[in-house]
């Protein structure tokens, strides 16, 4: 069955900016409700003293107004208490935006003999603080709630309210102004609060703004830091690999054996299949994919090169993959390698000429690759115990990548099928 491999990319950054994230959100909460703490109990404080009063001053005209007006001087009083005893806020928040609503639709419809030039100011300051204090849903409830009361209260009763409601003395237009004074503090203040508040969140956005576009420089100068690295660690690797064929190579002069020669040859054909890519990612912009088309293409172009005998030996490539995994791509570079030697040793005995064709194909399976290479030779078929070391060495990569291989023989050439994994992993770098 085969294997797919899901790879996740800036785990560790991703964790740090969560946090720093969840850091803000906690300061921002802390301030929050430190404000509407603040707010419940500093409005509950001047709603007593203002309901107190009206109370006392509607109490010698309007029964019903005097009633109302004590009910919220109850509930404040209520609501005083219970602030300083639990410090809870939401619970008085929920009470006077409800309440508020609620009594006051009650009195604009019920009460016909009183003035409702302050009821929608009432109204207003609930449904602004169950916005504030509960959230959008609850305060579009409360919103609801009051349209529809002053709908029912202009088609079914101003006209009874108009009809009943006897002239003004001073007292009562004093009284009257009051009310509304305090109905406009009151939304004024919410208003205030919510100007604040949008301050206090633009500040904090250009502060996370700003501490990102820090991380941002830091990020782009370690990554340039680390592109330079690794490059330069390839690059040495490289040229490492490079001495490590010269010294073979001078090592070999001294061997007069003509088969412990070409050992050596092979040897150093797969150091040079292997220092290759190295090469290729230090002048790849990726660190950690290399463009297949062209590290083939000078693999076997390599190869070629050390063939000792006079012979034309052409290669064509075609490729609808454009890169491959770097952890796949040193297997794959080594079974090319030990392929293209082999035709060159086995395939093209007693030939002048050759061909030899390589084709990489996707997989149905976005993590596997269909590779063909064949060649205009004939391969015989060696037996189990007379297998050569290349061919054990393919067969030991095949596996390693979890693929599968097939040999097939017909119309003069030799065909290798194989099935691999293509493990592509986050750059390292970008």
């Amino acid at each position: 069955m085969k294997k797919k491999f899901h790879f996740y990319k800036y785990e560790a950054k991703q964790l740090n900016t969560n946090l720093e994230h969840m850091e803000i959100s906690e300061e921002v909460q802390l301030y929050f409700d430190d404000l509407r703490m603040k707010l419940a109990f500093r409005m509950s404080c001047v709603f007593f003293l203002v309901f107190s009063v009206l109370t006392y001053a509607y109490s010698f005209d309007f029964t019903e107004s005097a009633i109302t007006m004590a009910f919220g001087a109850a509930l404040s009083l209520f609501s005083i208490i219970f602030i300083h005893y639990t410090k809870k806020y939401k619970p008085v928040f929920f009470l006077y935006s409800t309440l508020g609503v609620g009594v006051t639709s009650f009195a604009l419809i019920a009460f016909h003999e009183t003035v409702h030039l302050v009821d929608v100011l009432w109204m207003l300051g609930g449904v602004s603080l169950g916005f504030f204090s509960i959230g959008k849903r609850f305060g579009l409830v409360l919103l609801i709630i009051s349209l529809l009361a002053i709908t029912v209260f202009v088609f079914y009763s101003l006209n009874i309210n108009i009809e009943v409601v006897r002239p003004r003395t001073f007292y009562q237009k004093l009284i009257l102004v009051a009310e509304m004074i305090s109905g406009f503090v009151l939304n004024f203040y919410l208003l205030y609060l919510f100007t604040n508040v949008n301050k206090y969140s633009e500040m904090k956005l250009r502060e996370v703004n700003e501490q990102l576009i820090e991380q941002n420089i830091k990020i782009t100068l370690q990554n340039d830091e680390k592109t330079t690295l690794v490059k330069e660690v390839h690059h040495r690797v490289k040229n490492n690999l490079q001495i490590v064929v010269s010294l073979l190579r001078l090592q070999s002069m001294e061997i007069g054996s003509s088969k412990m020669k070409e050992h050596f040859q092979e040897s150093i054909n797969r150091i040079m299949a292997m220092a290759l890519i190295h090469q290729k990612l230090y002048q790849n912009e990726s660190l950690s994919q290399v463009k297949f088309t062209e590290y083939a293409s000078d693999l076997v172009n390599t190869i070629l090169r050390t063939d000792a005998h006079e012979r034309e030996i052409t290669f064509s490539i075609h490729s609808e993959i454009e890169k491959v995994g770097l952890k796949s791509l040193v297997p794959i570079g080594l079974i090319l390698n030990e392929l293209v030697s082999n035709s060159l040793k086995h395939a093209f005995n007693g030939k002048k000429e050759g061909n030899i064709i390589l084709e990489i194909l996707p997989d149905e399976d976005k993590n596997w690759i269909q590779i063909r290479y064949s060649d205009s030779g004939t391969w015989k078929k060696p037996t189990r115990e007379k297998q050569s070391f290349g061919l054990v060495l393919v067969e030991t990569l095949v596996e390693q990548l979890d693929g599968t291989l097939k040999i097939e023989k017909k119309e003069g050439r030799t065909t290798f099928h194989f099935t691999l994994m293509n493990i592509e992993e986050p750059d390292i770098v970008n």
